[in-house]
């Protein structure tokens, strides 16, 4: 038998045993603690990094903990910026419900126990004009038989049309209710009143599926190789959701007040997995979704925990394609884009690049293969856009200045910083248009001094050691330029086709808007610099914050709403870029910084 090894993490005085074999990674995800790993634990970046000692030493080393086998006991010391605290979140959007109608209703039962039945009672207690709703449960009978024996006067709760719950009799209860985006870097939820319409409070944290892959192509991989795989990312991500929902109901002590339904928009893989359904067919040609229609549940069926785990509905919006999410519909919802008399361009830009382009009863949405570089992911020091993270870059006058979320010491940099980074890098021709490193010896000494060669080619120090969280450098190199060209093509190419499929030209479009983290810490004009887009003026280019997460209240307080993004889900055109002959040719030529096109 593997004698086991004992693992004590700082600065949480952590520890447990491990059997001797695991990696340092699966070790501590294994104990709940999960690490960025955005290239799915193969080793080709840093995001895993700790610093580990045998006990009883005071000198540790930095190592991989995917790479990391675990042969003796070992002190972990994670790095100070990583936890699992809120990311960074903005809203840019002031859409409001106008008319709140949520598909949340009470109706009030009076039990005289006189009947044929309790539930004969029951219906006798809707009005007359209701068609009676269908029952979530059974177990909702015991949960009437037990009540009815202790109290006349009852609560039925109906969602959607569905009776999902009984309860005594309280005309103090405030129904409350849970709206959530989940991305596949990162969750955010609302705990919304139902009666009020108002936000009563925001949170937000890393997907704890990351430890897994940065993109949906990682998880998707990772999950088709056995049900074990399926079921464990399934139990990552309700474990998220169950996390917000914690970090919510306990910022607001929400009491006896029961949180009745939760909304969720996501990519089509993220649903998917939540429903512990295989997405093998999401990622191989005809790229078919087992369901992209809006999905019902129970919170118990999928083990999310709304009061305590004892009742409470789910609805998962509705998606346009395997690659083209709920998410991007709530987006289009807050934007107000599908009811616009000119065309806009909403770019939600992340992990899964998704895009929309039209006007009303016109719209037509792609998704990209621009990969994780837009959240820093594959760089060697790059994050989320959580504390520590590098998310401004200038250079002026030969010197350095940046800007870090939290205003902490910089523990790696996210997808704005390296747009900003290498918008500044291009600016002052320390690379050229195509990427590679100009010669130093143009340079001011300062800059010289920032510059060396490494096995990856040319690197250029943004923050030196001394300045970081773990004591290494802040860089970027050619490499990692190479891969970030790579996404910027995917996304220019993507607006070019669309363009093109609308029948538009770029100045014709009357609004770009930026969704998301990325969109809302991008600044426009590095964008613009390096040819994000084709030329545009900035004064129309507008940060809309995390849209996605305001359409997802929307949905949860207007029953028009959700009826209206299932519409939309039904009339989206979709565009397979793949399928586009002309894509390849756009994307070549996109692969230069600035908006000249490589021939």
């Amino acid at each position: 038998m593997t004698q086991k090894k004992i693992i004590t993490v700082k600065p949480w005085k952590l520890h447990f045993s491990v059997p001797g074999g695991f990696t340092l990674m699966e070790a501590l995800t294994t104990h709940g603690i999960y690490m960025d790993a955005p290239c799915g634990g193969w080793g080709t970046c840093g995001g895993c990094r700790v610093k580990i000692y045998s006990p009883g030493q005071k000198e540790g080393r930095i190592v991989q903990a995917c790479q990391t086998p675990v042969e003796n006991d070992l002190v972990v010391e994670m790095p100070e910026a990583y936890d699992e605290s809120e990311e960074e979140t903005v809203d840019g959007l002031t859409g409001r419900v106008e008319n709140i109608d949520p598909v949340v209703e009470y109706y009030p039962v009076e039990l005289n126990l006189q009947g044929a039945s309790c539930w004969e009672e029951v219906q006798n207690s809707f009005p007359a004009h209701w068609k009676f709703p269908r029952i979530a449960n059974p177990t909702l009978l015991n949960t009437m038989a037990t009540l009815a024996d202790e109290h006349k006067d009852l609560t039925a709760v109906v969602v959607d049309g569905v009776l999902n719950d009984f309860r005594p009799a309280d005309n103090s209860v405030n129904p409350l209710g849970i709206a959530l985006d989940l991305g596949t870097t990162t969750a955010v939820g609302a705990l919304v009143d139902l009666q009020k319409g108002v936000t009563l409070s925001i949170a937000s944290c890393r997907n704890r599926q990351r430890s897994w892959g940065a993109d949906v192509i990682s998880r998707a991989a990772y999950a088709g190789k056995k049900v074990e795989n399926l079921k464990t990312l399934q139990k990552r991500a309700v474990e998220t959701i169950n996390h917000i929902i914690d970090n919510l109901e306990d910022d607001v002590k929400t009491g006896d007040d029961p949180v009745d339904e939760i909304v969720i928009v996501g990519n089509s893989l993220m649903m998917h997995l939540l429903l512990g359904i295989s997405p093998s067919l999401l990622v191989k040609a005809p790229f078919t979704p087992v369901v992209r229609e809006a999905v019902h549940v129970t919170a118990q069926e999928i083990g999310i925990r709304l009061n305590g785990g004892e009742s409470g509905s789910v609805y998962l919006a509705p998606s346009v394609s395997s690659y083209v999410g709920g998410d991007a519909l709530a987006a289009v919802l807050a934007s107000g884009m599908h009811l616009s008399k000119k065309p806009r361009l909403l770019l939600d830009i992340g992990t899964n690049g998704e895009m929309v382009l039209g006007w009303k009863d016109h719209l037509i949405a792609c998704s990209t293969a621009a990969g994780p570089a837009f959240e820093g992911a594959h760089f060697r020091c790059g994050m989320g856009g959580s504390r520590g993270a590098i998310n401004r870059v200038e250079i002026k006058d030969g010197q350095v200045h940046y800007g870090v979320v939290g205003k902490e010491r910089p523990a790696g940099i996210c997808g704005s910083g390296v747009v900003d980074a290498v918008s500044a890098m291009l600016s002052e021709n320390i690379i050229t248009s195509r990427g590679t490193f100009q010669n130093p010896e143009n340079l001011p000494e300062s800059l010289q001094n920032r510059i060396y060669h490494s096995e990856k080619g040319p690197e250029f120090i943004l923050v030196p050691a001394k300045e970081t969280v773990d004591g290494w450098d802040i860089s970027l190199n050619r490499q990692e330029i190479g891969e970030f060209q790579l996404a910027k093509a995917a996304i220019r190419a993507g607006i070019k086709i669309l363009l093109e499929y609308a029948g538009l030209e770029m100045e014709e479009v009357d609004e770009i808007l930026l969704a998301g983290t990325f969109g809302t810490y991008l600044r426009p004009e590095s964008a613009a610099s390096i040819g994000l887009w084709p030329e545009f003026p900035i004064s129309r280019v507008r940060p809309v914050g995390n849209a996605a997460s305001l359409g997802a209240r929307m949905l949860l307080l207007s029953r028009s709403a959700r009826r209206e993004v299932e519409r939309l889900s039904l009339q989206v055109d979709h565009l397979n870029l793949a399928d586009t002959p002309d894509f390849m040719k756009e994307y070549a030529g996109a692969m230069s910084l600035g908006n000249e096109t490589l021939r």
